[in-house]
């Protein structure tokens, strides 16, 4: 009986060993997980802001692509009416 109470001790104990260095082997597994999710979550954050850095230029470039063409806009537009208004005067002369 006493041999078995002694191996049984022997076999808890072991098992016990081995669950501790599981637990410890998941705790740094976790540990590791957390500093790559940390990572991966800075360098999203990051780039985040390098896209969020693209799309204010990118706005940027649009608004004045648009200013541009309003004003070559207005521009054609008096080109349009000074030509048809010399093309007038011409014809009125010409007569």
């Amino acid at each position: 009986m006493f041999a078995r109470t002694s191996m049984d001790l022997l076999t808890s104990k072991r098992l016990l060993d081995e669950k501790c260095q599981t637990i410890e082997q998941l705790k740094d597994i976790i540990e590791e997980l957390k500093l790559r999710h940390e990572k991966n979550e800075q360098q999203l954050i990051k780039h985040i802001g390098i896209l969020y850095n693209d799309l204010q230029q990118s706005k940027k470039k649009l608004a004045h692509f648009i200013l541009k063409y309003q004003k070559q806009k207005k521009v054609n537009k008096h080109e349009s009416i000074d030509y048809q208004t010399n093309f007038y005067f011409d014809s009125l002369m010409n007569r």
